[in-house]
């Protein structure tokens, strides 16, 4: 006859018992490790690729080229966006406002002891900032997506013969696209200066350009000018296809 007795359970549980404490850690624990946090740079490189159209490459340079604010709100960048956008219309109605009542500006500021030329001044103001803004908005672009690097030279140079600057955008050189793109606000100027309407408006107020100006607007300077600038941009935003391309 043999006796049997119960030693107890010799094994370890498999599976030790958890105090409701350690179930909620560790369950909170596993929702962490699970939740995958997007950040701001992969946020923006899948905007930047919903915006790449069916022209296989990113087309938020172009708007910032033609809309200053533009590319930054369709990326997000709500801020940056509405700065770039409300300056913009900002300085669009203070140049409306001052050429609608630059007959009465005049007589008000010469009223108050200032020269009646004051607004074709503010004007000359105006058109600075709105070129500083532009070129802000040029400059202000994120670096260029890998697959934007080596874009063909026929795209480039055609872009930068409808505009200059513009392959230097799409090449991802923004140095480059806002020289040309100031190139382009100088040589502006130089037709804006010589305009029948802006000459009618000084006349109005008695203002003259001074004798130095005169080399400015001269028929050389206006063709020659954007002429170089349209034929250099083409030839950089080629060449620099095409070494890219290797």
């Amino acid at each position: 006859m043999s006796n049997v007795f119960d030693l107890g359970s010799v094994d370890p549980d498999p599976k030790p018992r958890l105090t409701p404490y350690q179930v909620a850690a560790s369950v909170r624990a596993a929702n962490a490790e699970s939740t995958v946090v997007e950040r701001p740079a992969a946020r923006s490189a899948d905007r930047r690729d919903s915006w790449r159209f069916s022209l296989g490459f990113d087309f938020g340079p172009t708007l910032s080229l033609f809309l200053p604010g533009a590319a930054p709100m369709i990326r997000g960048r709500i801020s940056r966006g509405l700065f770039f956008v409300s300056s913009a219309g900002f300085l669009v109605t203070m140049t409306w406002a001052i050429l609608a009542t630059v007959g009465r500006l005049a007589a008000t500021f010469e009223l108050f002891g200032s020269p009646r030329a004051t607004g074709i001044w503010a004007l000359g103001v105006v058109y600075l900032a709105a070129a500083s803004l532009h070129l802000g908005s040029v400059l202000s672009q994120e670096r260029p997506d890998e697959r934007d690097s080596a874009l063909h030279p026929v795209m480039t140079g055609v872009a930068s013969a409808l505009v200059p600057g513009w392959g230097q955008l799409l090449n991802g050189n923004r140095r480059r696209a806002a020289l040309f793109v100031g190139g382009l606000w100088v040589a502006g100027a130089s037709w804006i200066l010589v305009s029948p309407q802006l000459q009618l408006l000084m006349d109005s107020v008695g203002v003259y350009l001074p004798v130095g100006w005169q080399l400015f607007t001269s028929p050389a300077v206006r063709w020659i000018l954007p002429a170089v600038i349209w034929t250099l941009s083409v030839y950089d935003a080629v060449t620099t296809s095409i070494h890219r391309r290797g």
